[in-house]
């Protein structure tokens, strides 16, 4: 058995995975395998140069990449900071997510245990080990002190294990860390991948050779064509572990070479979120707003936005007690529907790249009460269907004016910024039937538009919830998804749980413009308290 065991002086665990930006609060838990191993990498390299040899190092990390390894995680509590940081002359905020790491009984420090039952490693390479840990000064981001050791004198029992295609027990969370592909897996994928790419480089050889005149069976690779695609793979996996990073997304890699995803099963017992504090010094008016982060494997689709908001909302009705579920869902005790929209608004987000929810807003215009929060503070996890739940990350809770900007990319959430213009990122569905004369022909407003149409409706909406009326009102064909235009027939617009007031017309988009600026969020219509007519700033000059 091959034991290490890394400790946090500060009891403090930063980190961010490969895949997530740090604004996004995600911590990569458990540590990845790759991480660790980069690590030693970096140990020898600025602090053992000459003591470890690196054919020792390369054997080492052969042998630890043989199979993921089992944790020995200790119990952990999810916090975040937020400060501002001078960038290009202007502050801008940063969010800083961080593990506050419980120490085991009888350790002074927090500290979490990799260890390979089945690996066992000859005396020089333990020696190249002893010494690497010796002279690791952090792990994670530089914020995580840390001191390593290989354990020696007795034998951790791991409390996290590898899915390893085996279905996930019943009480435990799924985490997606990564970790490296044994070398012979590696060599493989590596000649296999090399002849893909020759054959098709070959191919475009011989395309040109016809376009040309020439005889496209002489196509040949050149030499200036072979090198590249040689640095383009590392010759072997030690060199993949090796490998600049800032190199690797240069050269279009979405994952690194030699890299896999590994599922671990983690005891939800091992991880939650901290209790809000119960007294105040001082009356504070209620917060209206909460975020989450969405974190999966899979997420949902941004298109299926409605029944992901109806399902989160009732794992949230679960999360509280009765008194409150009038807050919640609109209702009274007896299942009477209450008068205005003061009930919770779910709000999803979309992430433009791929196309699937990667936030939701939680929004209450009169405020969220503390049995609320404490609900959205338990609230983990969402069931769907398939292998991969929903992991929910709480961001934060405060006012609208906490997360609203129009930067998504440094974590600010467009939903809730100021703007003037503003378009469709979810359909609107109208809530009214038209209005016709005796002679079958529509009654028209002031606008010329006709009564109890999408256009009429979308007006009178804007007025009840407190909006000015814009002064101008264009269709929008579709939102953009992935890079492309998403139509409105493609989103889910009907609710799968309760009503809601419906007219006959289908969903439809619009782009607004107002005269001075309004802030979000605007959902109207429809299913607007799951996520329907949504609208988000756009640039007065955006297309449609």
């Amino acid at each position: 058995m091959v034991a290490i065991e890394i400790r946090f002086p500060t009891g403090r665990y930063h980190a961010t995975a490969w895949d997530r930006h740090v604004n996004e609060g995600h911590i990569e838990w458990p540590p990845s395998p790759w991480r660790l191993l980069r690590s030693l990498i970096a140990v020898r390299e600025l602090k053992a140069d000459g003591e470890v040899n690196l054919a020792t190092l390369d054997s080492l990390l052969a042998k630890l990449s043989e199979r993921p390894p089992h944790y020995r995680l200790p119990s952990s509590v999810e916090f975040h900071t937020r400060h501002y940081m001078p960038t290009d002359g202007k502050p801008t905020k940063v969010l800083d997510g961080f593990l506050r790491l419980a120490p085991d009984a009888g350790n002074d420090w927090p500290s979490v245990t990799f260890l390979w039952p089945e690996v066992a490693l000859v005396n020089g390479e333990q020696a190249a080990l002893a010494l690497l840990l010796e002279r690791l000064a952090y792990f994670g981001r530089a914020e995580s002190w840390a001191e390593g050791r290989v354990v020696e004198d007795d034998e951790p029992e791991a409390n996290v294990f590898p899915l390893a295609g085996t279905s996930a027990n019943p009480g435990t969370s799924i985490s997606r860390v990564l970790a490296p592909v044994d070398a012979t897996r590696y060599e493989e994928w590596r000649s296999r991948y090399r002849a893909v790419a020759e054959s098709e480089l070959v191919e475009q050889q011989r395309v040109k050779a016809v376009d040309t005149g020439k005889d496209p069976e002489e196509a040949r690779l050149t030499a200036a064509q072979r090198k590249q695609l040689e640095a383009l793979l590392p010759a072997s996996l030690p060199a993949a572990l090796r490998a600049d990073i800032g190199t690797l997304r240069k050269q279009g890699w979405s994952r690194p070479p030699g890299s896999q995803w590994v599922e671990y099963a983690v005891p939800e017992g091992l991880l939650d979120v901290p209790p809000q504090p119960t007294t105040a010094r001082r009356a504070r008016p209620l917060p209206t707003t909460a975020r989450l982060a969405v974190s999966s494997t899979v997420a949902p689709l941004f298109t299926e936005a409605l029944p992901f908001a109806e399902q989160l909302r009732r794992a949230l009705l679960r999360k509280t007690d009765d008194r409150v579920t009038a807050e919640l869902a609109g209702k009274s005790s007896n299942g009477t529907p209450l008068e205005g929209h003061e009930h919770l608004y779910v709000l999803p987000e979309a992430n433009e790249r791929d196309g699937r929810v990667s936030h939701v807003v939680l929004h209450k215009p009169s405020g969220l009460s503390r049995e609320i929060v404490e609900g959205i503070r338990h609230l983990h996890k969402i069931w769907q269907r398939g292998p991969h739940d929903v992991r929910l990350i709480l961001l934060g809770v405060g006012s609208t004016g906490s997360f609203a900007g129009l930067d998504a990319g440094t974590g600010q959430c467009p939903v809730l910024a100021t703007a003037t213009h503003w378009v469709s990122r979810t359909p609107f569905v109208s809530t009214r039937h038209p209005k016709v004369r005796k002679n079958g022909k529509p009654k028209l407003n002031d606008f010329g538009e006709a009564i109890g149409g999408p256009t009429d409706d979308l007006r009178r909406l804007l007025s009840l919830n407190g909006f000015p009326q814009p002064v101008s009102i264009e269709a929008a064909e579709s939102t953009s998804l992935r890079g492309r235009p998403t139509r409105w027939g493609y989103f889910a617009s009907r609710r799968k749980w309760g009503r809601g007031r419906r007219g006959p017309f289908g969903p439809v988009g619009f782009q607004l413009a107002f005269a001075e600026p309004v802030s979000g969020p605007m959902a109207l219509g429809y299913a607007a308290h799951f996520g329907l007519g949504l609208f988000v700033p756009r640039e007065p000059t955006d297309p449609a």
